[in-house]
Formats: structure tokens, sequence, C-alpha cells
């Protein structure tokens, strides 16, 4: 039943298994999702609760991990 599940799954997108895959395969792959999904944007955040030191405010300076705001924020 699961296999028959997952195999329904895979055949519904039309997806191919390709670990190298090229700029046309992946654009193709976000079309599917968003027709399927809304994209959800969020604001940035100063305060950092990753790791079990505890929040940090990276604004004020590098978090008790070693992190700093820019990292945390991806740019």
């Amino acid at each position: 039943m699961e296999k028959d599940f997952v195999e329904s799954r895979y055949t519904q997108f039309g997806a191919s298994l390709n670990i190298m895959a090229d700029a046309a395969d992946l654009e193709d792959w976000d079309r599917a999702l968003l027709e399927r999904y809304e994209p959800l944007y969020t604001g940035s955040q100063d305060v950092c609760s990753d790791c079990e030191l505890g929040p940090c405010h990276l604004k004020k300076a590098a978090g008790k991990c070693g992190l700093a705001l820019e990292p945390f924020r991806g740019n």
C-alpha cells in the first residue's frame, strides 16, 4: 500500500531523479511547487534561537555560538 502511494506521488509530478540537475530541471520543479503552494515571505529577524545556547540578539553583538547577523540572515 505504501509503495503504491509513493509511486503515485512520484508519477503525479512526472519527476525524474537527476542528481546533477541543470537549470531547466530546477525551473520545472520550481514551477510545479509554485503552482501547488503559495510562497511564504517572512520579515527579517534579529533574534536567533537555532541552538541550545539560548536566544541571542544578533543586532547587538554576535551570538553565544559565534553566529553574526549577516550570515544568519543569509546575506
